[in-house]
């Protein structure tokens, strides 16, 4: 369960700097007490939005990576517009990314005068969507390391999942040092029988107790598990999989 807050962008963005840093105090007032103080008589002055205190309190996002070779974030370089249940409350509008390289997601809050870039507590993140993608929290599973995974299919017995992530490498182009983030990705699938890592097509029809039906469906529509081919072998399949699980 979680509340709803639907806010324009402009009053969700100050409100995330006026959480983070508070421009009006003085240097000597800086203080988490101070802080604490600001926050609440702005939570007061929005009554209807109580619940928002829980949101933005991250850091300065590190920029050090921009310019790398293919970026340490997920699909692109530029933020988008997502929605995100932060501590048990849902926030929509708000222009988010993710950093697959070290799994932080990365916010931006505008002022007049400037913006910034931060990063908020992943572990309070449960689900997040941008881009028509939605990423969910996992926990406390044996064969899924905590922490947020792509969920790209939900059927009606079956869910893929994939951990989005990045390797760093570093290499020497004419005298300089480069950085390229390089796709490492790995594929889950859940259904009544258990989490099944997919690594190959062998793997992948374990969790369809390797029937022989199962193998007809994928022969029949050429469906390739190669690790080139791996996620789109994992999603062209499951979908045309998934309802034999009934009669299993």
């Amino acid at each position: 369960m979680y509340f709803r807050i639907s806010v324009n962008k402009k009053f969700l963005l100050y409100l995330g700097i006026a959480i983070t840093w508070f421009p009006a105090l003085s240097q000597s007032d800086n203080s988490i007490s101070a802080i604490l103080e600001a926050r609440e008589q702005l939570v007061r002055k929005n009554h209807e939005n109580l619940y928002i205190s829980h949101v933005l309190t991250g850091k300065k996002y590190d920029m050090k990576y921009i310019g790398s070779i293919n970026s340490q974030f997920f699909r692109d370089r530029y933020t988008s517009y997502g929605t995100l249940v932060y501590d048990g409350v849902y926030f929509d509008k708000i222009e988010i990314q993710l950093d697959i390289y070290q799994e932080k997601v990365v916010v931006l809050l505008e002022s007049k005068n400037n913006e910034q870039f931060v990063t908020i507590d992943t572990e309070k993140v449960s689900e997040l969507t941008f881009k028509d993608y939605k990423f969910v929290h996992i926990r406390h599973d044996s064969i899924m390391s905590d922490g947020l995974y792509q969920h790209a299919f939900q059927g009606q017995h079956t869910d893929t999942y994939i951990k989005r992530t990045k390797l760093k490498k570093d290499k020497i182009e004419n005298s300089k040092m480069i950085v390229e983030f390089l796709p490492s990705d790995k594929y889950y699938i859940k259904n009544n029988r258990g989490t099944f890592a997919i690594t190959n097509k062998k793997s992948f029809l374990e969790a369809f107790q390797n029937s022989e039906k199962a193998a007809t469906i994928l022969k029949k529509n050429k469906v390739r598990f190669s690790k080139k081919k791996i996620e789109k072998g994992v999603l062209t399949a499951v979908p045309l999989l998934d309802p034999i699980l009934v009669d299993n």
